[in-house]
């Protein structure tokens, strides 16, 4: 069901993310992935993913974002517990300029030479 006419302008975006971001919530071990994104003109709208990987419900704060975002906000205020339908919610991301700008940076993982 679509309920929005298409806008003038819009257009998606490819997405030059991480497939996994670890950086962008750090009150919480959460997995984010990024689903899409879309911009007009100089500002992009990003969508993730975002699943609670532990057995205990998160109470969701976009402040607690790391980034440089216009405006954040989550589908959903709370995840439930890992393995239930409300362990998942989406993320919407406002950002001017380009997404991959707008992120911190993924830590390095180095293997120690034994």
């Amino acid at each position: 069901l679509r309920t929005v006419e298409p806008v003038a302008g819009i257009h998606a975006l490819p997405l030059r993310l991480p497939a996994r971001l670890t950086a962008l919530y750090p009150a919480a071990p959460l997995e984010m992935t990024p689903l899409a994104a879309w911009a007009l003109g100089e500002y992009s709208v990003v969508a993730l993913k975002v699943r609670n990987p532990r057995s205990q419900k998160i109470v969701l704060d976009p402040r607690s974002l790391s980034g440089q975002f216009i405006s954040a906000t989550f589908q959903h205020r709370w995840l439930g517990e890992a393995g239930r339908p409300e362990d998942t919610t989406t993320l919407y991301l406002v950002i001017k300029g380009r997404p991959e700008s707008a992120f911190p940076a993924e830590p390095v993982y180095r293997r120690e030479a034994h």
